[in-house]
């Protein structure tokens, strides 16, 4: 079955039962129903060790800012791998969203491929490329020993353009494996409709698989 049919399956499954329970936040929160959804959609992410997440290209960035909002709090510490925008673009969107950049460490595979010399930070480790997969889990290691007990993975789908889908199976499952091993929890970002084969071979590491949906809509399913 492909995957636009597994995510409509499931969606119809389940869509009944979660308009139900919106419903019923709705009458028992009055004017906090986005806000009651979003923590709930948080806590379901990160009930597991890990979990593929699919957002909409349009949703984005809006995703990822809820996302860490709700993470970045106590003595949360979060660990950023991140494939497609520099440690610097994502601080300044955390600027912009009033996010802590002090709760974060950055794995960098970006800005090395765009700048041969980029300013080093204390809180980020700069790969060669995203696909310099020994140098990203040597960082995950390194980052997991410096406490970070969540980690973001933007993204998947960027992974294909830089190695052959083996390699690139072999390494998603180190990395999940290193994760398990930790007291760390995961999220896995990626695009819906993008790089089938990919995504339902890491679907099968995860603990957990979920779907964000279009805006005015319940933002997950399981």
């Amino acid at each position: 079955m492909g995957l636009k049919k597994q995510i409509l399956k499931i969606q119809n499954k389940i869509e009944d039962k979660i308009a139900k329970e919106i419903y019923s936040i709705e009458k028992r929160l009055p004017g906090m129903r986005k806000k009651d959804v979003e923590r709930k959609t948080i806590e379901k992410i990160f009930e597991k060790k890990t979990a593929l997440l699919f957002i909409p290209g349009t949703e984005y960035n809006e995703t990822i800012v809820s996302i860490l909002k709700n993470i970045c709090k106590g003595n949360n510490k979060v660990c950023y791998v991140t494939l497609n925008k520099t440690h610097k673009s994502l601080e300044s969107l955390f600027d912009d969203f009033k996010i802590n950049k002090r709760k974060f460490l950055f794995i960098d595979a970006i800005s090395r491929t765009i700048k041969e010399h980029p300013d080093k930070a204390e809180n980020c480790y700069l790969a060669s490329s995203p696909g310099a997969f020994n140098e990203i889990l040597g960082d995950l290691s390194k980052c997991l020993k410096s406490g970070a007990n969540y980690l973001i993975f933007d993204s998947l789908t960027n992974l294909l353009v830089y190695k052959e889908s083996e390699n690139v199976n072999n390494f998603i499952s180190e990395f999940v494996r290193k994760i398990k091993a930790s007291k760390a929890k995961a999220v896995f970002f990626v695009n819906i409709n993008e790089q089938e084969r990919l995504i339902m071979h890491c679907s099968k590491l995860m603990d957990n698989t979920l779907v964000t949906w279009e805006k005015n809509r319940v933002p997950l399913v399981t």
